[in-house]
């Protein structure tokens, strides 16, 4: 207690406080930051990839246009569905599913019945079967269709985890050598005042 009452003990706390104020403003400013970036950049490409599939949703019969879908989801690594649009009141009905084995629970998507509901493209993410999934609807204009683009979000959640990792592997030597510089300053410092 009494060397952090001393002048170098003081000198030391304060330097110290400091980098662990940067290096938590860094942390809060890079890791939300990157999560959103990542994941808008997900969706970006997911709502691009929906609205060209929208175009051509309904020239083709349904079987070949099951296969299509199948296709274009296994090139996208996304879950395709499309939906047909019921009621009132609002029902979603599956026309087509990358995941048919699947299609039971889909129905009730959160992301799908908003853009059902308002008519435009609605974009989030869910949490579903253990995995967070970012999502696009895409309503098709003149027709009672609908298409739901669901990717994961593991690869950007995992860069986030490496880049939350890397920054407080780097906080640990950014404070020993604040500390010690700390150290060196208010020792330099304190012994000039004792002269």
């Amino acid at each position: 207690m009494k060397a952090l009452r001393s002048v170098s003990g003081q000198l030391i706390t304060a330097l110290v406080v400091l980098v662990l104020i940067a290096l938590a403003t860094s942390y809060l400013v890079v890791v939300p930051t990157l999560d959103h970036q990542l994941v808008s950049n997900r969706l970006d490409e997911l709502q691009r990839a929906a609205e060209g599939i929208a175009v051509g949703a309904t020239s083709d019969d349904k079987f070949s246009f099951q296969t299509r879908v199948e296709n274009s989801a296994s090139a996208l690594n996304a879950r395709i569905v499309v939906f047909q649009t019921l009621g009132p009141p609002l029902k979603l009905l599956v026309y087509a599913d990358s995941r048919l084995a699947n299609s039971g629970a889909i129905v009730s998507d959160p992301i799908a019945l908003k853009a059902a509901e308002n008519g435009r493209v609605a974009r989030g993410t869910v949490h579903r079967d253990g995995a967070n999934l970012a999502e696009v609807a895409v309503p098709i204009t003149g027709s009672p269709y609908l298409v739901l683009l669901s990717g994961s979000l593991r690869e950007a959640k995992q860069s986030v985890a490496t880049v939350r990792r890397q920054l407080l592997i780097a906080a640990i030597p950014s404070l020993l050598i604040a500390l010690l510089i700390g150290i060196m300053g208010a020792r330099r410092l304190t012994s000039r005042i004792h002269r």
